[in-house]
């Protein structure tokens, strides 16, 4: 059962441009726990224009990084897979194609989408869904639950996460193992109900699409009514409360402003590359000073053998020295890019061959992007990502390896004071 669960238990699927796919097609299925977890994190989208209608990347950051970790890990793999993957040879998207084998190993031999809305009772939704953990437990027929869009539009998906657990387990007072272990899902299909020309809910639609039996009644009731291909109204149905969500999509694609977005954020890249981090972090050397480290980490985990499950590769608290494993030499040269007399001693220590190779990489603190390379005619990079090692103690800093050496080479050069203008734009 529990290797079932895995491959059954579909808590949400999300929908993109143009295919869709389920928590059962990501590589871990969101489990009960899982939805409360993202039921309690924060809303990542809360609309990210200010006042001027132009964006606000610190506001679109923060909400961001607010995400917590369940949703990052659970949610953003589902959406990435999102994307349609048709097969020349048998078609379907890759979820369907995830269904087929899930249905090969349960031996079931019929699948039907039931599709259904937040406008229907949520006793009737929950019934639902107890029915098709039912049909799959006794090997019957997989039943998928759909709805066309999300729950109040796709600006939140917290809505539609709640309502989704609450179909699935609000009303069975079923413990978490119990959850886990339920056969039934719901995904989200606006490209499904197109197909079908969905108009009223509950209906159900053979999985070839060729028979939409409408109407509030059991479900064996209704795939009856497919099997004789009585496509008919058996009961009472409902209208459809959300959106369809190729539409919405459809609709905020129509709606964006490319230009607008490309100039705000060229503009804001140019201005954070004319002032790189890491300005005056280190001082200048006063004197040359050559010094060595050795490279020492501890593991703060224990680290599993993929090949044998149930062993531990690394035990935590695992020492190792990763310039055991370099074989080939490395060096970097740190110095400060607001300082004209240490950018013109770095350029001729690597045009000379001097204490600056040639093949060196440069990493400046601060300064000008666009300057420095044009300066360089070389490629620079961000240094201040690399001071938390303490490495250098102050600048300019050649840091070299040389395989077969366990240490780190330090030196540190002190830089005499010209009168050397700022490097030209």
């Amino acid at each position: 059962m529990e290797r079932k669960r895995n491959k059954l238990t579909t808590a949400l699927a999300l929908l993109l441009l143009p295919g869709v796919v389920s928590a059962q097609d990501a590589q871990k299925p969101m489990s009960a726990a899982d939805l409360r977890a993202i039921d309690s994190a924060q809303e990542a989208y809360k609309g990210f224009e200010n006042r001027k209608g132009e964006i606000d990347f610190e506001k679109a950051q923060e909400a961001a990084a607010q995400s917590n970790l369940e949703f990052n890990k659970k949610v953003q793999p589902a959406l990435v897979g999102a994307l349609r993957d048709e097969s020349e040879k048998g078609g379907g998207t890759r979820f369907e194609a995830g269904d087929r084998r899930f249905m090969a190993e349960l031996g079931i031999k019929e699948k039907y989408f039931l599709f259904v809305s937040s406008s229907m009772p949520m006793a009737t939704l929950q019934s639902y869904a107890d029915q098709c953990h039912a049909l799959a437990l006794h090997k019957k027929a997989l039943v998928v639950m759909v709805i066309q869009g999300f729950i109040g539009g796709m600006d939140k998906i917290l809505p539609t996460v709640t309502w989704v657990k609450n179909v699935l387990y609000g009303g069975a007072g079923l413990s978490e193992e119990e959850q886990n272990a339920k056969l039934a899902g719901i995904e989200i299909n606006g490209r499904k109900a197109k197909d079908v020309k969905l108009q009223v809910v509950p209906a159900l639609v053979s999985a070839d699409g060729k028979c939409l039996v409408t109407g509030d009644a059991s479900l064996e009731s209704l795939i009856t009514h497919v099997k004789e291909n009585r496509c008919d109204r058996l009961g009472m149905t409902y209208e459809l409360a959300e959106k369809n969500a190729l539409d919405e999509i459809g609709e905020r694609a129509a709606g964006f402003d490319q230009t607008r977005f490309q100039a705000q954020l060229k503009n804001r890249m140019d201005s954070e590359l004319a002032n790189l981090p890491g300005a005056g972090a280190l001082p200048g050397a006063e004197r040359n000073e050559q010094f060595s480290l050795e490279i020492e980490y501890e593991l703060p985990f224990e680290v599993p053998n993929p090949e044998k499950p149930g062993e531990v590769l690394y035990p935590e608290g695992f020492r190792y020295k990763p310039l055991d494993g370099l074989l080939i030499p490395v060096s970097f040269v740190m110095f400060d890019g607001t300082n004209p007399d240490e950018l013109h001693w770095v350029k001729a220590q690597s045009e000379s061959g001097g204490a600056v190779g040639g093949q060196a990489k440069l990493l400046t603190l601060g300064g000008n992007y666009g300057e420095l390379t044009r300066f360089f005619n070389r490629a620079v990079f961000r240094g201040d990502m690399l001071l938390e090692k303490n490495w250098c103690r102050a600048t300019p800093c050649v840091v070299s390896f040389i395989p077969g050496n366990p240490r780190l080479q330090i030196s540190q050069f002190k830089v005499e004071k010209t009168k050397k203008e700022k490097v030209a734009r």
